[in-house]
């Protein structure tokens, strides 16, 4: 082990990585985090919060497929930037205020990621 986290070992950085591999759950993700470029509406929004959510669970080094790891936690911060202007679907402040709060936690790891290759 080499640190606290789950995936933080050999033996389970390689099952997960298996795991993505075997489900295509990253490519999943990603296809749905580039409905984005039509712009939000009522099909794809809850769509695109769901997608991002993928990754504010499992998108960290050792878990997600690190060559694509940088550009989908970008995917996945502007998908939610167009969910924000989805309306009808932040009807109210609560969840205005936990997108922006799911936001901030793929930018913070997209930060520290940047800050790492550096």
């Amino acid at each position: 082990m080499w640190g606290e986290r789950p995936w933080d070992n050999d033996q389970a950085a390689d099952w997960l990585g298996g795991l993505m591999e075997k489900t295509s759950l990253p490519d999943k993700v990603r296809h749905t985090l580039r409905l984005a470029n039509k712009g939000p509406d009522e099909e794809t929004t809850p769509l695109l919060r769901a997608a991002a959510w993928c990754l504010i669970q499992l998108g960290h080094i050792y878990v997600w497929p690190v060559s694509e790891l940088e550009d989908d936690l970008k995917l996945a911060i502007h998908a939610l930037e167009l969910v924000l202007q989805d309306e009808e679907y932040c009807y109210n402040e609560a969840i205005i205020t936990k997108i922006k709060e799911e936001q901030k936690t793929l930018q913070e790891r997209l930060d520290l990621i940047c800050n790492k290759a550096s």
